[in-house]
């Protein structure tokens, strides 16, 4: 974890007071954290070449200081906020400003436990979004025709993640472990994994709807394909619509789950929390089924699935990861 702190303080204010009172509330943040933070000061040279960035708005009276060092800034603006010395109400006005320049931002503000908690969260998006700048995501042949809604921005995914979409030919396909992998030629789901797979460390499985309760919240999804690295059981059988081929049929532990999805042009997304209940199997539906109950199933069943889903294919990551992955949506650059 790799943060770097600055500060924005009012002359009007006595530097000696502030400083002990800052290196106070820093130190309490730092203990929760169980790292330092690299403390830059009021010098904002450094600031976008590779950490974390972090701004502490130590009093009021700053709105000016910082709307000087405002063009040399980049992406999603943090202010931390102590409860001392008007920092807040200073914080909010700079976060309106950042708003009106259509510029996104947000006050870190609270207990040491919870700021700590914040940072750490924030600390894995700037990271995962750090892995995934300069990327390539390789596309081989053609998405199938079935796709009508999964069209990808590629100006948009090179402009907000710095991902590239190259063309690959069939002839240069090499098999290799660890690379998010997608099938059917569905891109935003292939960015999509490859966002949790930035995040987590760990593979997503691509799966749709079959069957969808919305009075209960229960679903029932299935696929062809699984990464091997997320299931205790496994076999194979034939691909399910074709009856050739090799698929296969895996079974993953229940418990805790999330859902997720990104538009081709990262204009929408959708994260749900979920329990994974259990590992059917029916031969009329892809090898790999999952049953999962959502909370709030309305609101995610009819409302989303059944009025304005983001294509057909979501991704099902194991564990609570709901937090984690709006945090990355919601710092968009």
């Amino acid at each position: 974890m790799n943060i770097s702190l600055y500060t924005l303080t009012s002359p009007l204010h006595d530097e000696n007071s502030v400083n002990a009172a800052s290196a106070e509330f820093i130190a309490r943040i730092e203990t929760e954290l169980g790292a330092d933070m690299a403390f830059r000061g009021p010098d904002f040279t450094k600031y976008g070449t590779g950490a974390l960035d972090v701004i502490y708005v130590r009093t009021g009276g700053t709105e000016g200081l910082f709307k000087e060092v405002y063009p040399r800034l980049q992406g999603p603006v943090l202010l931390l906020t102590s409860g001392k010395s008007n920092s807040l109400a200073a914080s909010m006005e700079i976060l309106s400003y950042l708003n009106q320049q259509g510029c996104k931002g947000e006050i870190i503000h609270g207990t040491p436990a919870y700021i700590a908690d914040r940072l750490r969260l924030l600390s894995k998006v700037h990271e995962a979004r750090q892995f995934l700048n300069g990327k390539n995501l390789g596309i081989i042949g053609q998405p199938s025709d079935w796709l009508i809604s999964s069209e990808p921005d590629k100006a948009a995914l090179k402009e907000r993640l710095g991902l590239n979409l190259v063309d690959v030919p069939i002839n240069e396909l090499l098999n290799a472990e660890g690379i998010p992998a997608g099938c059917e030629g569905d891109v935003p789901t292939l960015v999509t994994m490859a966002v949790g797979y930035a995040l987590t460390g760990h593979c997503g499985f691509q799966c749709n709807p079959s069957r969808i309760d919305p009075q209960t919240g229960e679903l029932l999804l299935a696929h062809c394909t699984i990464p091997m690295d997320m299931i205790r059981s496994y076999s194979f059988n034939t691909h399910f619509e074709s009856g050739i081929g090799i698929a296969i049929h895996g079974e993953m532990p229940e418990g805790d789950a999330t859902i997720f999805k990104l538009s081709g042009d990262l204009s929408r997304n959708f994260v749900c929390k979920a329990n994974l209940t259990g590992n059917p199997y029916e031969k009329s539906l892809c090898r790999t089924h999952i049953t999962m109950k959502v909370d709030q199933a309305k609101a995610i069943c009819q409302d989303y699935f059944l009025t304005s889903p983001i294509g057909n294919h979501h991704v099902v990551f194991t564990g609570n990861l709901h937090e984690l992955f709006k945090a990355f949506c919601n710092q968009d650059a």
